[in-house]
C-alpha cells in the first residue's frame, strides 16, 4: 500500500494537509482546554458546538489523547513560526519582547491560559500517550 506522502513519518496527517473540519475542532478544542482543561472538554460538547456527530471528531481523532497530541504538535509549528517572523520583522530585542509577550498573553486576555501550561497542570490524568 502506497504511503500518503502528506502524512508524516508516524502516519498521521500534517498540519497543512489536515482538513477544515479538523482544524474546526482543534480550534474549539484549543479555546475550552485553555479555559477549562483537558478533562473539562468533551468530545460531546466540542460535537454540539459544532454542529457534528462525536462520531465526526472520532474520524479526525480516534482519541481525546489523539486530539490534544495534534494540537500541541500545531501549537508548536504556530509558536515556531511566530518566533521566525518576529526576528524578521522585528530589528530589536525589545521589540521582539513586546510582540512576543502580546502573542503569548492574548488567552489571558479571553479568559485563557497559555495551552502548554493547562495541560502540565493537569498532567497527573493526561493520558500516558500525551508524555
Amino acid at each position: 500500500m502506497a504511503k500518503d506522502a502528506s502524512a508524516t513519518t508516524d502516519n498521521r496527517p500534517d498540519t497543512d494537509s489536515r482538513s477544515e473540519t479538523a482544524d474546526r475542532i482543534l480550534d474549539l478544542a484549543q479555546e475550552r482546554i485553555q479555559r477549562r482543561g483537558y478533562n473539562a472538554v468533551s468530545y460531546g460538547d466540542l460535537a454540539e458546538d459544532l454542529d457534528l456527530t462525536t462520531a465526526a471528531i472520532h474520524y479526525h481523532f480516534p482519541s481525546k489523547a489523539d486530539m490534544v497530541e495534534a494540537l500541541v504538535r500545531r501549537y508548536r509549528q504556530q509558536s515556531a513560526a511566530m518566533r521566525k517572523a518576529l526576528l524578521e520583522e522585528h530589528d530589536t530585542l525589545v521589540g521582539r519582547l513586546e510582540k512576543y509577550v502580546q502573542r503569548f498573553s492574548s488567552p489571558l486576555r479571553r479568559g485563557g491560559l497559555c495551552l502548554c501550561g493547562v495541560l502540565a497542570a493537569d498532567e497527573s490524568t493526561l493520558p500516558e500517550k500525551l508524555f
